[in-house]
């Protein structure tokens, strides 16, 4: 007789599932043993077995409420993904997530949920944490999932936003304004901010982000925050004409080539 090598048994959830591997011939001779040997082989190959079942959505909105941040996290990294990014009844519980969570990775997630979820009130949840004084634990979270989203209301909250206490709301929101360098007070702004920001990181990237303008409005901004020596953004405005391209940047490079700040 025929006899076949065992197979290794994988628990998942209530279902015990097979994976056979390494079926293989020991011993005997007939068709209908070589008949069971192909059909083994043939479950061996073509069964794929989940190793993690679903989790339903009710387990996933309770584990919003756990007193590890680990386990809030993957709920709410889950809850980003496609399966759920239509279903209403989880924007409430991503709102107080982005608001309230301790852990700042877990508000960052949520907010990016929102910002990416179809229901209408998702993303404007996001924008009124963002400008409301009662949500300032979620406005760094708020920014930064704010950054790449272009429309007109998170052009007017980033707008507000220019003086925020917290130096890294205004790092994003630098960053974020140069989606809508069109417009003649967005670029004020940002040259107020590559001028006198007294954080290095909001300089720079709002110098980018006038560097994201056609080259003949960049270069005489940029130029001019160089050139200014009372000005906190002369390294700024120097990576900023670094990103622009054409000849117009090489005449400002020139010109401080003998400073020694």
């Amino acid at each position: 007789m025929r006899q076949l090598a065992k197979s290794t048994d994988v628990k998942i959830g209530p279902v015990i599932a097979v994976q056979h591997v390494g079926y293989r011939v020991l011993s005997g001779k007939g068709v209908t043993m070589k008949i069971v040997n192909i059909l083994f082989f043939i479950l061996s190959v073509s069964i794929s077995v989940p190793k993690v079942w679903a989790v339903d959505l009710n387990t996933l909105l309770a584990n919003l409420n756990s007193r590890h941040a680990d386990t809030r996290r993957e709920a709410i990294r889950t809850l980003k993904g496609s399966t759920y990014r239509s279903r209403p009844e989880i924007v409430t519980p991503l709102i107080n997530a982005m608001r309230t969570d301790s852990d700042s990775l877990n508000r960052e997630y949520a907010a990016e949920a929102l910002v990416a979820h179809t229901y209408p009130t998702a993303r404007q949840s996001v924008i009124e944490t963002l400008t409301t004084s009662q949500y300032s634990l979620g406005h760094e979270a708020a920014a930064s999932s704010l950054r790449r989203t272009n429309s007109p209301a998170v052009k007017a909250a980033f707008l507000a936003s220019t003086q925020h206490t917290d130096e890294d709301v205004r790092r994003h929101v630098a960053q974020g304004l140069s989606m809508f360098v069109s417009d003649t007070q967005v670029v004020q702004k940002l040259t107020d901010m590559a001028n006198n920001d007294s954080y290095s990181l909001a300089r720079e990237y709002a110098a980018e982000s006038i560097a994201k303008l056609p080259a003949a409005q960049a270069v005489p901004i940029l130029a001019g925050i160089l050139s200014n020596p009372q000005s906190r953004g002369r390294v700024a405005a120097a990576e900023g004409l670094r990103q622009v391209k054409g000849p117009l940047v090489i005449a400002p490079l020139l010109a401080v080539m003998s400073d020694s700040n």
